[in-house]
């Protein structure tokens, strides 16, 4: 008997059908929405990941479910994916996949022998013990021959066989890990199938806010009460504040190349491949170079250019871009920043803005951070769209960061029948430079 029916799930495609399907996958620039993704610590498992797959690849992404791996578009990629769900297909294609397979791996009509890399995020942890090496050797087949994998395994020493019927429930019943191992035994696996396998485990000392509560609340994990309440009320910007600080400081506890004496747990990374492969760590060059920071790519702002939704000038803030009855806007809460590469020419900025508020004015102030200087009140009038002019003056050569704070910001699911919870002050659908 295994794992999923001593839990009590009869019906795995059933169990995973809107499991992992996630409106909010990582699409295709959102590094350029912010560019601090990068480094927060509920991105890092991507980021690791992402660091080894070459740009131009042609990708499958075993158990896809909503398209996490939608941003390696912007490193030039061709995503496919095999996944369970059809809601998370419609999803992941959305976020930049070029096709999902819906069904069984064995049963999946994609090419053999095609894919440059073959990788999965959390996924073979699902696997029973008895169908994993199987498994890999099914995937293996979709590479080509000098192809490599990489996946993202969940580690660790799970002792099932002394578990009783209710404490598997409620194990397997939290994500459905039925197949965790440790690191040493996974790693033996890909070393009977390739020629050349390099794995390392990370994660495991510190976690994201999200899996804190998840551990806490659905494994029994201990924590600090007083950290469980503060945990459990923090709005948007402390959970990112939060993750972001614990992102940064996780690579110190990181080795910066594979080791042979693997830890317990965590998340392992495995690379694998039948042709020497090289190894990228968790906080590799690409993570320090200035490319990444879309800022000091684009060519300074000069007067009559137009500022995409997308812009990196959208730093810290800002929603991404969504449908709006006009057309794609961007919403912002209460307090949100550009950050704008002028060029020596440029005087305004021109703002077509909205308030949140259905009826009433409210007032926009906007100050230049690190100089304590205001440099514009905007009146807006609730229900219409205002041009307004925003005054520059900008010697440096580092970016201007413009500081926009807006009083009187809703929540929508406190007022109508909505269901968003974010703090709304203003929306905007186009900025220019004059």
């Amino acid at each position: 008997m295994g794992n999923y029916e001593r839990a009590g799930i009869f019906d795995v495609a059933d169990f995973y059908k809107n499991r992992f399907v996630e409106p909010e996958s990582y699409v295709q620039g959102f590094l350029q929405e912010n560019t601090l993704n990068r480094l927060s610590i509920s991105t890092g498992k991507l980021m690791w990941m992402s660091h080894n797959i070459r740009p131009g690849s042609k990708v499958l992404d075993f158990g896809c479910g909503s398209g996490a791996f939608g941003f390696l578009v912007d490193k030039d990629c061709e995503i496919y994916g095999v996944e369970l769900s059809d809601d998370a297909r419609a999803i992941a294609k959305a976020s930049g996949y070029k096709d999902v397979f819906v069904g069984l791996l064995q049963q999946c009509d994609f090419e053999r022998q095609s894919f440059d890399f073959v990788l999965s995020l959390d996924v073979l942890g699902h696997i029973e013990f008895d169908d994993k090496d199987g498994l890999i050797e099914e995937l293996k087949s979709f590479l080509k021959p000098s192809g490599v994998m990489v996946h993202g395994i969940e580690a660790g020493d799970v002792n099932y066989d002394v578990m009783t019927t209710d404490e598997i429930r409620e194990f397997v019943g939290v994500d459905g890990h039925v197949g965790v191992e440790h690191g040493s035994k996974i790693r033996k696996r890909f070393e009977r199938l390739f020629g050349h396998v390099l794995g390392r485990t990370g994660f495991d000392r510190h976690q994201s806010r999200y899996d804190m509560l998840k551990h806490w609340q659905g494994y029994g994990h201990q924590i600090d009460r007083d950290l469980a309440i503060y945990l459990q009320t923090m709005d948007a910007n402390e959970i990112f504040a939060f993750d972001l600080a614990t992102g940064i400081v996780n690579p110190a506890f990181q080795s910066p190349s594979p080791d042979e004496s693997l830890d317990d747990g965590g998340f392992m990374l495995i690379v694998a491949s039948d042709v020497p492969t090289e190894w990228c760590a968790y906080m590799n060059e690409e993570s320090t170079q200035a490319r990444v920071w879309p800022w000091r790519d684009v060519e300074p702002l000069a007067p009559g250019m137009t500022l995409d939704l997308n812009h990196p000038a959208f730093m810290r803030g800002w929603y991404p871009p969504e449908p709006f009855a006009e057309g794609l806007c961007r919403w912002a809460p209460s307090t949100s920043w550009l950050v704008l590469s002028l060029a020596p020419t440029a005087k305004r900025l021109v703002a077509t803005l909205r308030p949140a508020i259905s009826e009433g004015t409210v007032e926009v102030v906007c100050s230049l951070e690190g100089r304590g200087s205001i440099v514009a009140r905007l009146t807006l009038d609730a229900g219409k769209w205002t041009e307004c002019e925003i005054p520059l003056s900008h010697q440096s050569r580092s970016p201007l960061l413009l500081r926009l704070w807006c009083g009187r910001p809703i929540i929508p699911a406190y007022e109508e029948s909505s269901v968003d919870v974010r703090e709304l002050a203003l929306v905007t659908k186009g900025l220019r430079i004059e």
